[in-house]
């Protein structure tokens, strides 16, 4: 039987009797506290599918950041890190985007000491090697060569 004696949750709907229906101010508050009810009452059923559609925006975002990153060397230290940046904005009421989120902290990571070439590939991470790396890609045809400066 304590099934039974549940009160209702939330706000609770203005009783007319309570009010000078008459009266225009009155009339006027009755109106306020009734309009605010059903905004609460309609906020409160949008709440479960917002949180879906919240939820699924999320995971698409992720879905789109680990297919455009997942090949960066580092790429599970530093999404970790945006992730977690995402949940702070998240609790401090920000609006989260997890691949801005990754793309500030892979420059954050890659500007740290001792990281700065970590996000190159292996072969790129001397000056020697960066080097071959370019003229590579300048004679493969995957870059455009540099303008030619004046006197150059």
């Amino acid at each position: 039987m304590a099934g039974n004696n549940q009160q209702p949750r939330g706000p609770k709907a203005p009783n007319p009797f309570d009010f000078d229906l008459y009266d225009e101010e009155s009339a006027a508050a009755f109106q306020r506290a009734n309009d605010e009810y059903i905004e609460s009452k309609v906020q409160a059923a949008l709440a479960p599918s917002r949180q879906a559609v919240s939820d699924a925006e999320l995971v698409a975002q992720y879905n789109r950041t680990v297919s455009k990153y997942a090949d960066d060397a580092n790429f599970k230290p530093v999404m970790d890190e945006a992730l977690q940046a995402c949940a702070r904005d998240a609790r401090a009421g920000k609006p989260v985007n997890i691949e801005q989120a990754y793309e500030r902290t892979s420059e954050a990571v890659s500007g740290r000491s001792g990281q700065r070439s970590a996000h190159l590939p292996s072969k790129a991470r001397t000056v020697a090697g960066l080097g071959a790396l370019i003229d590579f890609n300048h004679k493969s045809g995957r870059a455009k060569p540099f303008p030619q400066k004046r006197g150059w």
